[in-house]
């Protein structure tokens, strides 16, 4: 069933982290640390998987819930991890700080809201499917 509206948020969410993905790789000409290019990279590339695996296990509705709500959580840790290495980057190069910053924060909201929607659509699916299997 992947015609379902969580498909289409956790499919949503995907393409957002595909497009934070690229953006901090192709940071060529923004000298910040290394350290935290690769640990945000990494979190990225986590979520970004989690979100194509969730898609493709959509018969699991209950394992699809659990790898939502670790994606989220990874999210928040990548995004707190950015604000802690922002603010060490923002002494050296505003251009990051003002533009950037903003930018990555609204793609992280986004990717939760979208994440936590598909949860409360998920969630409905199970109950209905329980309401379903008690009236028989």
């Amino acid at each position: 069933m992947l015609y379902r509206i969580q498909t289409l948020y956790l499919l949503i969410s995907f393409f957002i982290y595909s497009i934070s993905l690229n953006l901090l790789i192709n940071q060529n000409n923004i000298k910040y640390y290394i350290i935290f290019k690769n640990i945000s990279t990494i979190f990225i590339i986590i979520c970004t998987i989690l979100s194509i695996v969730s898609i493709f296990l959509f018969k699991y509705r209950k394992i699809q819930i659990i790898i939502n709500k670790l994606n989220i959580i990874l999210n928040i840790i990548n995004f707190f991890l950015f604000l802690l290495f922002l603010d060490n980057i923002s002494y050296n190069n505003f251009f990051f700080s003002a533009k950037m910053e903003f930018f990555f924060m609204l793609l992280s909201l986004s990717c939760n809201i979208l994440l936590y929607i598909a949860n409360i659509a998920i969630t409905r699916d199970i109950e209905i499917v329980d309401s379903i299997n008690r009236i028989r």
